[in-house]
């Protein structure tokens, strides 16, 4: 007779717990970017995460990468930068495109709806 054993767990990312323990609800979303040449022919491939928090006060923080690991990662480092700083959520500015090291490609926004 087969053994059977309950179905695992879903497994959700340490880092996007610490997001929604801070009081953020997260999202996870997935595209595609296709890449053509001037002829019009497919060169590429380009798969982007995309990581996103909403904070009660209306606060947004978006974080686009290459893994979802990565995602997370750029997104938890700006919610609890500015939690460290004591920076409330709506007040953060985030606008620039730089990357966090030289091994992320990461974009974090923080836009008040």
């Amino acid at each position: 007779m087969p053994q059977t054993t309950a179905p695992r767990p879903l497994r959700i990312p340490s880092l996007r717990r610490r997001v929604e323990a801070a009081g953020w609800r997260t999202w996870l979303t997935f595209r595609e970017n296709h890449v053509r040449d001037e002829h019009g022919r497919l060169t590429r491939v380009q798969s982007v995460w995309v990581a996103e928090a909403e904070h009660p006060d209306g606060s947004v923080v978006t974080c686009e990468s290459s893994s979802p690991a990565q995602a997370w990662f750029g997104l938890s480092r700006v919610v609890h930068r500015n939690r460290q700083a004591g920076v409330a959520p709506a007040a953060a500015e985030y606008g620039s495109q730089r990357p966090a090291s030289k091994s992320y490609n990461l974009h974090a926004l923080v836009a008040r709806r």
